[in-house]
C-alpha cells in the first residue's frame, strides 16, 4: 500500500472513533426507565390548588372598651373653731367634712352651730376675728349732721353719728363705712352725681361688704327739688341694683323720716311727698326679695319728734341718733339672722388657694343684748 493509502485509512479510523465518542455523550443513560416522580414542593405552581382566602378586615374597626375614669374626690376636712362660746358637745373646736367643695350644709347642722351668751351665730369666717363691713348710703342725716340752730347757723356734726353707734350695738367683729353725701337726692345718686355711686361700688368690693343700708328722702322732698314718687322709687332701685351687682348680699332700706314743718328747715319739705316716698320704699321691699325692711323712720319720728329731731325739724340731736341706732342695729340683726351663712366667704371648688383658706374656719357673731 502506498503511503497516501495508509494516510487515508488512518483518517477514516480517526473519524469513526470521534463519531462514537460523540454518540455516547448524547445518548440517554437508561432509555427504558420511568421518569422520576415530581417533588410536591418543587412542582410547577400552575398544578397547585390556590390558597384559601383570608377573611377581609372590617371597614369599621371596633374600639377597645374604655376603662371607667376614677371619680375626682374634692372632699376635705375642715376644723371649726368657736373663738367664743361652745359647740353643743361642750367643745370649742371640732372637725367636719365639706363634700365636693361647694356643699356647705355640714357647717350649719345642729352639731356644728355654736352658741354664745348674748350673741347669735351668723356664719363662718376664713380668718379669726374677721370684721364684717356694713356700708351706709344716705344724706346729711346718715352723716350725723345736727343741722341748723334756731338762728340759722350751722351746728357741728354729732360726736357719734348713728352709723357708728349702730355697729357698736352689733358687737365686736362689725365695722361701718359711711358713704353718706349731704344734699344729694335719690335721683342724683342714681345718676352717679360726683361719682357717689362709683365710690360705693369700689368700697363694697374693696371691703367685701355684705350689708348695705340705705336711707334717702328729705332732700328729694325739699321744694327746691320736689322729686316725684315714681322718680324717687326708680332712683332707689338703680342704687340698689348697682350695690347688689357690686357684691352686697343684704340690702336694708329705711323709709325717709317725717319732718316737722315748723322747723326752719322742715318748713321747706313737702310732707305729702315724704308720705308717698314711704309707700315707694314699702313697694320695693315687697318686690325685691334681696331687700329687707329697715326702720320705718317716718312712723318712728312722727310718733315722738321731740325724742329725735333738733330745732330745724329735720336733723336729729345726739340723743336722737343714739335712739335710732338701736333700731338700725335691730334691722341689720334681723336680716343677717334670716340669712345665716350668707356673709361667709365663698369657696371656689377646685381652687387650691381658696381651699387652703377653708381648712380652719372661725365663728362670727352678732350681739343680741
Amino acid at each position: 500500500m502506498s503511503g497516501k493509502g495508509k494516510l487515508l485509512l488512518c483518517l477514516v479510523i480517526a473519524l469513526v472513533v470521534a463519531l462514537g465518542v460523540l454518540y455516547s455523550m448524547t445518548k440517554p443513560a437508561n432509555p427504558t426507565a420511568e421518569p422520576p416522580a415530581e417533588d410536591p414542593q418543587t412542582a410547577d405552581s400552575t398544578n397547585q390548588e390556590p390558597p384559601a382566602e383570608e377573611p377581609a378586615e372590617s371597614e369599621t374597626p371596633v374600639p377597645p372598651a374604655e376603662e371607667p375614669e376614677a371619680e375626682e374626690n374634692n372632699d376635705f376636712d375642715v376644723t371649726l373653731k368657736t373663738t367664743e362660746g361652745a359647740f353643743p358637745d361642750g367643745s370649742d373646736s371640732l372637725k367636719t367634712t365639706l363634700t365636693d367643695g361647694g356643699n356647705f350644709a355640714p357647717l350649719y347642722t345642729a352639731e356644728t352651730i355654736p352658741a354664745r351668751e348674748g350673741f347669735a351665730f351668723t356664719g363662718w369666717d376664713a380668718k379669726k376675728n374677721e370684721e364684717e363691713t356694713v356700708v351706709f348710703i344716705g344724706d346729711s342725716l346718715t352723716m350725723g349732721e345736727l343741722g341748723f340752730a334756731p338762728d340759722g347757723s350751722v351746728m357741728p356734726t354729732a360726736e357719734t353719728p348713728a352709723v357708728d353707734r349702730t355697729v357698736q350695738f352689733l358687737g365686736d367683729g362689725w365695722r361701718a363705712v359711711n358713704l353718706a353725701a349731704g344734699a344729694k337726692t335719690s335721683v342724683q345718686w342714681a345718676a352717679n352725681d360726683e361719682g357717689v355711686l362709683d365710690n360705693a361700688v369700689a368700697t363694697i368690693q374693696e371691703n367685701d361688704a355684705g350689708v348695705v343700708c340705705i336711707m334717702m328722702g328729705p332732700n328729694d322732698a325739699n321744694t327746691a327739688f320736689a322729686v316725684q314718687p315714681a322718680d324717687y322709687k326708680a332712683g332707689l332701685q338703680t342704687v340698689i341694683a348697682t350695690v347688689e351687682q357690686a357684691g352686697a348680699k343684704i340690702v336694708i332700706l329705711h323709709t325717709a323720716p317725717w319732718a316737722n314743718t315748723s322747723g326752719n328747715l322742715g318748713k321747706a319739705l313737702d310732707l305729702g311727698l315724704l308720705e308717698a316716698y314711704r309707700i315707694a320704699v314699702q313697694e320695693i321691699i315687697s318686690e325685691d326679695p334681696a331687700v329687707y325692711a329697715g326702720t320705718d323712720m317716718y312712723a318712728v319720728v312722727s310718733a315722738a319728734p321731740e325724742l329725735y329731731q333738733g330745732p330745724d325739724g329735720v336733723h336729729f340731736t345726739q340723743e336722737g341718733y343714739d335712739r335710732i341706732a338701736v333700731d338700725w342695729a335691730a334691722a341689720i340683726r334681723a336680716a343677717v339672722l334670716e340669712n345665716v351663712g350668707a356673709l361667709s366667704a365663698p369657696y371656689a371648688p377646685g381652687d387650691p388657694a381658696e381651699k387652703a383658706l377653708w381648712l380652719s374656719l372661725y365663728a362670727h357673731w352678732i350681739q343680741t343684748e
